[in-house]
């Protein structure tokens, strides 16, 4: 079943508190929901195949909460590498032969400086404080070389006329019915200009484009320190 429209906020969150938050309704609620959510997410976006395509060839690129590794294969040319906290949504739908592991986003095991480009698509909503977002955005920085571009897509507050939902306040609750259990996923969704002032809180990295796409924030980034 689809996602139904979120009407719940999100209980309010310390740093002290905020990793329970994402592990309880993040990280768990993927676990639970991984097989079935899996088979929605296999239409890759086209403004991430555009991305890739624009990459040169053996590009090594980090797919940085890669969920079920939709987009490790989307360009063969390129050698990716993905991450991702839940296991068993990348055993549910990660191409074979995939360079896999899992890890915490904000702290991912791999050398800086050495990758030609790090995607994060639809993972930052997931983070529950400014102080854990700007780390984020961090970690993706730090993977690439100087010259090296990093793409964030993270949901809008505002949706566009198409979308069924309408956000009321920013921190929400998103509700996943399976088999008659409701799971519910920790959001917050970003208002124009919000991810912009992350990037500004990071040193060395420059924003080279920023689109609204089909309710969600799309953003381009360049390392040049």
């Amino acid at each position: 079943m689809a996602d139904v429209p979120a009407t719940a906020a999100a209980p309010s969150c310390s740093p002290l508190t905020a990793t329970d938050l994402e592990r309880e309704h993040v990280h768990k609620v993927y676990d639970l929901i991984a097989p079935h959510f899996s088979h929605t997410r296999h239409h890759p976006w086209p403004q991430v195949t555009e991305f890739l395509d624009k990459l040169a060839p053996d590009s090594l690129v980090a797919d940085v909460g890669c969920g079920n590794g939709q987009y490790l294969c989307a360009n063969p040319s390129l050698c990716m590498i993905g991450a991702d906290r839940s296991i068993p949504l990348m055993q549910a739908g990660a191409p074979i032969n995939s360079n896999l592991f899992g890890c915490d986003a904000l702290k991912v095991p791999l050398r800086a400086e050495v990758f030609d480009a790090a995607l994060s698509i639809a993972v930052l909503h997931h983070v529950s404080t400014e102080e854990r977002r700007v780390a984020l955005v961090s970690e993706l920085a730090r993977l690439v070389r100087v010259g090296g571009q990093v793409l964030i897509v993270a949901w809008a507050f505002e949706q566009d006329e198409n979308s069924k939902r309408r956000f009321e306040q920013q921190d929400v609750m998103i509700d996943r019915e399976k088999r008659w259990v409701v799971y519910e996923r920790y959001c917050h969704v970003y208002r124009s200009g919000e991810l912009e002032s992350l990037v500004d809180q990071v040193p060395g990295l420059e924003l080279i484009s920023v689109e609204y796409i089909r309710s969600n924030w799309c953003l381009r980034l360049q390392r040049i320190a």
